[in-house]
């Protein structure tokens, strides 16, 4: 893979990253006023860092469970293959419509995938095909089952201590508590799966398309935001054109109890370049992902963790994140 070379930014570019990554779907103008800047500059300077790809996309994040839907994630090491083949194996997973999430990686896996469904038969059936369709290539797997996960914002675009804001994926602020599911209108679904595909698309296509008066959308988005089903307005970064490096960090830990688990949790959100916490039924408990500046930086952040927490960290496995190609948190 060839290497990408870091695009230096200002502290303008820096700010606007900084409210996009807290709202991707905040208006040139509130941007504008938050910064100080023209509404114009702004527009300028996003259109910019979309032209230099440092902006990949905007996703909307939906709350899984309170869709009434089972998130788990495979750990695929594959054997037995070249380039070409393992590109048309992640081609070939990525086109089912309840994977959600692929990348590429380094590590004790070679692929991971993020899979979607309304009960565990499902999500079998789902494993299956991809098994079958490639078990010439499959050496061995893990499966995670997702309870808890927590998407932080990226503190270290403003190089200082911020407040850690906390949108819930799945689950909820209280351990072991499901949310109750929210029934969704087909035309619901509609303008989710719009806002999951381009979190900064206007009311008026979504209208458009979905066949509703735009003060309908406006009003459902918003009932949608304040009930949780919208976790999160994601800004999809070329993390590597900032300076960074993507990790995810499994730890396999003892047993916690729960305010044992929040401290840990929220020592791990304290770090400006972590991005996320999973709770996982799995091999591991607990995965962190990490933006960090380069392998050093990464394991300053893990023995943090591990001094802070060493009657409880157990080992750990590093996972160095290659390439992100599905990135759609939405059921389709």
């Amino acid at each position: 893979m060839a290497e990408e070379k870091e695009i230096k930014l200002d502290k303008y570019d820096r700010a606007i990253l900084w409210q996009l990554d807290i709202n991707a779907r905040m208006s040139y103008s509130d941007i504008a006023r938050k910064i100080r800047l023209s509404k114009q500059a702004v527009r300028y300077r996003i259109v910019r860092l979309e032209k230099e790809g440092i902006i990949r996309g905007y996703r909307m994040l939906g709350n899984l469970s309170s869709m009434g839907y089972i998130y788990c994630r495979l750990h695929v090491k594959l054997f037995n293959v070249d380039q070409v083949a393992e590109k048309s194996i992640i081609s070939s997973i990525m086109k089912n419509e309840k994977v959600n999430w692929v990348v590429s990686c380094d590590g004790p896996y070679d692929i991971l995938v993020g899979l979607i469904g309304k009960t565990e038969m499902e999500i079998e059936k789902n494993i299956s095909d991809i098994f079958v369709a490639h078990k010439n290539y499959i050496f061995n797997y893990d499966f995670a089952t997702v309870t808890r996960l927590v998407l932080f914002n990226r503190g270290y675009w403003l190089g200082k201590e911020v407040a850690t804001v906390k949108k819930y994926m799945v689950g909820t602020e209280k351990p072991y508590i499901k949310p109750q599911p929210v029934p969704l209108a087909p035309e619901d679904k509609r303008i989710l799966m719009a806002l999951a595909g381009d979190a900064r698309v206007p009311i008026v296509k979504i209208a458009r398309e979905v066949g509703l008066a735009p003060e309908t959308v406006s009003y459902k988005i918003k009932k949608f935001e304040r009930s949780g089903i919208i976790a999160k307005y994601f800004l999809l970064l070329n993390y590597r054109k900032v300076g960074t490096q993507l990790y995810k960090a499994l730890f396999y830990a003892n047993p916690m109890e729960p305010e044992v688990e929040k401290g840990f949790a929220e020592f791990v959100a304290s770090n400006p370049y972590t991005i996320d916490y999973v709770k996982t039924l799995a091999p591991w408990q607990i995965e962190v992902d990490l933006e960090a500046r380069n392998n050093e930086h990464y394991h300053e952040i893990i023995s943090d963790i591990r001094n802070k927490f060493k009657g409880i960290i157990k080992d750990y496995e590093t996972l160095y994140i290659l390439k992100e190609h599905k990135f759609l948190y939405f059921p389709i």
